[in-house]
């Protein structure tokens, strides 16, 4: 599958594309505040974002894959020195007990790329004050009343009508959630450990603290011993935050001249940390859909399948098993499976490849990922 690049944006404002929109988007998380800058970067519409100011603010640090640096500077001038958003690098991903070879991974970034760890706080603050695009703080009921050519929602998953909801295939459903007043010096990548309960992610922050989020299965292991197991392993201590979720996409992402996006549009869990690149992406399909009249079916068609690309992808690793021998990883090896023909013929192509022709070549991905990052989870994990 062939995606836009956001260096052709660029290309398509200067070749004259009428862009006289106004574009609004409604929430401040990272969709709202990510799309707003992209637009607000890469064209020139009219940009506004209205947000609830009583919708509370997330609490624990963030990462991100490559592409979210690239847009800070572009439309930030954000860089290392002048850091506001309290980001530190992040250089690749450390997989700690996956597999049964039970030695760790350390997927890299190329030395010309990095991605980053961040305070969402920091950052929302950060891009709404950038005078980039007009903000209102206002609650929006309905957005099709919004005087506006097109409209954004990113007001989070619609709790009350499951059935505009698909379900995406994951074991997990259940996280909770510390923030700890130290930070391990010199780790500058995010550590991805699995536990008898599933995996915890690891995220270095500035301000001398590390983010954690230890996410389970509530129908295999009781918030109780999820919590004792989190205690135990990562020396975390009370209060510990939580929260159930589940794994989704929208079935009708697009509704007259409104979008949903973020967690309104899909969520997958936080593992390869996809979220950020693809709100991008579909950023991407919709400018297509603006500004170059692609058809609506056509952009949503590729968005549902670059989401279950990235669904098969993240299966794959619970699917890899790990040095546990527990009833979750045990329900992950009897109830799940690649069902995409294509997953096994990319990931057959990657073994056969060294790693220098891999990252030589000018190969497409499958959803977010390289035909390299197979050849490093297969070689060192499955």
């Amino acid at each position: 599958m062939v995606f836009l690049h956001l260096k052709k944006l660029n290309i398509l404002l200067q070749v004259g594309i009428d862009m006289s929109k106004k574009l609004t988007f409604i929430g401040k998380g990272n969709a709202g505040c990510f799309g707003a800058l992209h637009f607000s970067t890469y064209t020139n519409c009219e940009v506004e974002l209205i947000y609830d100011p009583d919708v509370p603010e997330e609490k624990v640090g963030q990462a991100t894959v490559l592409e979210a640096p690239e847009l800070l500077w572009k439309g930030l001038g954000m860089d290392w020195y002048h850091n506001t958003i309290e980001a530190t690098p992040k250089f690749g991903v450390l997989y700690e007990n996956w597999g049964k070879k039970k030695q760790p991974l350390f997927h890299p970034f190329s030395f010309n790329a990095t991605a980053v760890h961040y305070s969402p706080k920091k950052l929302q603050n950060a891009i709404l004050n950038s005078g980039r695009f007009k903000v209102k703080k206002q609650k929006i009921n309905d957005p099709k009343k919004i005087d506006s050519d097109y409209i954004f929602d990113c007001r989070g998953k619609l709790w009350n009508q499951p059935e505009q909801y698909k379900d995406l295939n994951n074991p997990l459903n259940s996280v909770l959630l510390k923030q700890t007043n130290e930070r391990v010096p010199n780790i500058n990548w995010t550590r991805c450990v699995a536990t008898p309960d599933g995996w915890t992610f690891v995220i270095p922050n500035t301000n001398n603290t590390t983010s954690h989020g230890y996410l389970y299965n509530k129908d295999i292991t009781s918030k109780e011993k999820a919590t004792q197991n989190f205690k135990d392993i990562f020396k975390v201590e009370d209060p510990i935050e939580g929260f159930n979720f589940n794994c989704y996409i929208a079935n009708n992402p697009i509704e007259d001249n409104v979008f949903l996006s973020g967690n309104r549009l899909f969520f997958l869990e936080p593992l390869e940390a996809t979220a950020v690149q693809a709100y991008l992406q579909w950023y991407r399909f919709c400018y297509d859909y603006i500004f170059n009249q692609r058809p609506k079916e056509e952009i949503i068609k590729k968005f549902k399948e670059y989401v279950y690309q990235l669904e098969q992808f993240i299966l794959w690793h619970y699917l890899s098993g790990s040095k546990y021998n527990t009833p979750f990883w045990k329900y992950c090896s009897e109830n799940y499976k690649i069902t995409d023909p294509n997953f096994e013929m990319l990931l057959q192509f990657a073994k056969s490849q060294s790693y220098f022709d891999l990252r030589n070549k000018d190969l497409l991905t499958y959803g977010q990922f390289h035909p390299v990052s197979f050849k490093y989870w297969a070689d060192h994990i499955e």
